[in-house]
């Protein structure tokens, strides 16, 4: 867990890796060895990998939206934690993998999507507001 100061901020860099761990957890309910984690790439940038064991789904880039002390407030994060999934699961989530995920508890048919809920991130149905899900709170769906 980051350090939070007395004002409920925190270093981004205190936040990549819980929520690189947020993100695996929701993984591991498909997935039980996936694995996420931020790494650092001259000059400024910083890279999210994702594996499943020993296989690499591949990288992508990212920077956080900071403030002027370079903290995120408790409600970027929320909004950050959401950005950073959305981003692994479009960009990265294995292209022979074709059935939704992770489905919906109302219609398994379509995938829920992470979306902020009442400043909470959330794996959301787009076709049913209701259902949310907060993110790393996945039941198992099984692999």
């Amino acid at each position: 867990m980051p350090c939070v100061r007395d004002d409920g901020r925190v270093r981004y860099w205190e936040q990549y890796e819980h929520l690189a761990l947020r993100i695996a957890a929701d993984l591991r309910t498909r997935f039980s060895t996936a694995d996420v984690h931020f790494r650092p790439v001259e000059p400024y940038g910083w890279v999210i990998e994702v594996f499943d064991g020993e296989l690499a789904w591949g990288t992508i880039g990212t920077q956080f939206d900071l403030d002027d002390d370079g903290d995120l407030s408790p409600q970027q994060v929320q909004r950050e934690l959401v950005h950073q999934c959305a981003d692994v699961f479009d960009n990265l989530w294995p292209d022979a993998l074709t059935d939704p995920w992770p489905p919906c508890p109302e219609d398994p048919g379509h995938p829920l999507q992470p979306r902020l809920v009442r400043g909470v991130a959330c794996w959301t149905c787009l076709e049913d507001l209701s259902v949310t899900v907060p993110l790393r709170s996945l039941p198992s769906l099984g692999g």
